[in-house]
């Protein structure tokens, strides 16, 4: 069991997960400031609206897929082989026949896609081009993801993000010669994904199944109760999913129909950085999930409430070292990104960023509620959650004519008071823990160093103006220098201070014994 969950694998995983995510970062923030300034809003608006219509198919693949991973672990762990093949023999017939199906709507939707969403004339083509290129990936995600878990199974992240990092590698190489070299076209993009992706999925499957060999086909492995386990297990996790994905696509098709491009465009850019930041904590968090399922399985419940206890703790301190400089200097920082005409997205992203404190704290409940398998009161809260975000959006961008800010508004307001009703005390009780305990292990300790963040930062922009990346970029570092100071003195146990001494111990040890071999090993001159 404890190799299961052995802290330096866990790190190298989220390392390497954080590293694919950076390149993925730097690509994703030239493509849109690269568009922003070639192309008019009308044309750049077609990016966000399709990728809102692109979160709706893989919720199908919720249904069949999310309990592959948990239940090919557990016949993996117990050494049966069978039990592997059984879960990948009675599911594939299921996602081979999803994924024709998803294809054939999703080209069928792509050439009726002016008939039920609001577009310029001239931009119809590059739309049904879009999406039905887009599509592509997708459908085929469905029979190969029987084949592709193994490196989930294994927690080989290190291959797996070594093989994401190779798609944006990729991704990136054929961006810019569309871009570059041939014109400035949004539908490039959408060009550049679909290949990407599709090479990625095929290199995925196959070291999947070099990692765990039984992730193989055959019919009389197939089993009617594997189904039905795996069904009733993804329906809540189709829950979770869709309210997932409607947070993601709903505000785009919102703003579109009723509001402007511009709000589209808008809106967008103040997303994408909120957006990036929920999906590293993701990245960083991914690799736990194996070795919590299998502490679950092994009925370690003190494990397990520490792991709530200092994931959250953590969760807050990573996720304010990139919130707390975004949000002071939100309007110099979109205003150098993407022009003064869209100064408005900065409001846009203070209000999403202002969600992280309330939700960060309690980041591993998702976590124990897959490895519990206890999704259904996670996933109805998260259902109810984004429906009621929907009618707020619907409420002011449309009644209200709020626009863009209406939207970001609409968010902030139902999760700053769905999280202390709805989601903190079910985290607390998955995870067996009280509130004090919750608010002096995790709350307390992961909020208190950015008080002092706030003031290393906004000291800086009360002294000098911030009107160039330097200068932005150095009024950033100087606060994050504070902020990890006051984590190390204020946030830090005195038993993880011990462990840091003693890490930073074997390091200074491993360099000086490193140096030593350097010099015994370097030959000597001849006198």
């Amino acid at each position: 069991m404890s190799d299961l969950f052995n802290k330096r694998t866990v790190v190298i995983n989220s390392a390497s997960g954080v590293t694919a995510k950076a390149l993925n970062v730097v690509i994703l923030l030239w493509l849109h400031q690269h568009l922003l300034k070639r192309i008019t809003p009308e044309e750049y608006s077609l990016y966000p609206v399709i990728l809102g219509l692109m979160v709706f198919p893989p919720i199908l693949a919720t249904l069949l897929t999310s309990g592959l991973g948990r239940y090919v672990l557990e016949a993996h762990v117990q050494g049966d082989e069978r039990g592997v093949r059984r879960v990948v023999s009675t599911m594939l017939p299921f996602l081979l026949a999803a994924g024709l199906v998803v294809l054939a709507g999703g080209w069928w939707a792509a050439w009726r896609i002016d008939a039920w969403l609001r577009l310029e004339p001239e931009r119809v083509w590059d739309a049904r081009l879009m999406l039905g290129m887009m599509i592509v990936p997708v459908a085929l995600s469905f029979p190969v993801s029987p084949f592709s878990c193994g490196l989930w199974v294994r927690q080989k992240f290190v291959w797996i993000n070594s093989i994401e990092l190779g798609g944006e590698i990729l991704r990136a190489a054929l961006l810019l010669t569309l871009l570059l070299g041939v014109n400035t076209r949004v539908i490039w993009v959408a060009t550049a994904t679909m290949i990407s992706q599709v090479v990625k999925l095929l290199v995925l499957m196959y070291a999947s199944r070099r990692a765990v060999p039984a992730l193989r086909w055959r019919w009389r492995d197939f089993h009617w109760p594997t189904a039905r386990a795996l069904t009733r297990f993804g329906f809540w996790s189709l829950i979770g999913q869709c309210a997932d994905q409607i947070r993601a696509g709903a505000h785009p098709l919102i703003l579109k129909n009723l509001s402007t491009a511009a709000s589209v465009a808008t809106f967008n850019i103040g997303w994408i950085f909120f957006h990036q930041i929920g999906l590293l904590e993701y990245i960083v968090t991914r690799p736990l999930q194996p070795a919590l399922t299998a502490l679950h399985a092994a009925g370690d419940r003190e494990r397990l409430r520490r792991a709530y206890l200092c994931g959250g703790r953590y969760g807050l301190w990573g996720t304010m070292l990139l919130v707390l400089p975004l949000l002071v200097y939100r309007t110099e920082f979109v205003t150098l990104y993407a022009g003064a005409h869209y100064i408005e997205a900065g409001a846009i992203l203070g209000l999403l960023l202002l969600t992280f404190p309330l939700e960060y704290g309690n980041n591993m409940m998702a976590r124990l509620a897959y490895a519990s398998g206890e999704l259904r009161p996670w996933a109805w809260r998260m259902l109810l959650v984004q429906l009621l975000t929907v009618a707020g959006a619907v409420l002011l961008v449309g009644r209200l004519h709020m626009g863009a800010f209406g939207a970001a508004l609409a968010t902030l307001v139902v999760i700053a008071v769905a999280q202390p009703l709805l989601f903190w005390p079910l985290g607390l009780r998955m995870a067996g823990v009280s509130w004090r305990e919750w608010f002096v292990a995790t709350l307390w300790p992961g909020l208190l160093p950015g008080v002092f963040g706030i003031a290393a930062w906004y000291a800086p922009k009360m002294l000098m103006t911030v009107d160039s990346w330097p200068s932005l970029i150095a009024c950033s570092a100087a606060g994050a220098g504070i902020y990890c100071l006051a984590v190390l003195t204020l946030g830090l146990s005195p038993a993880e201070r011990r462990q840091l001494a003693a890490a930073l111990a074997r390091v200074r040890k491993r360099l000086h014994t490193g140096r030593l071999a350097a010099v015994t090993e370097t030959p000597l001159a001849p006198s």
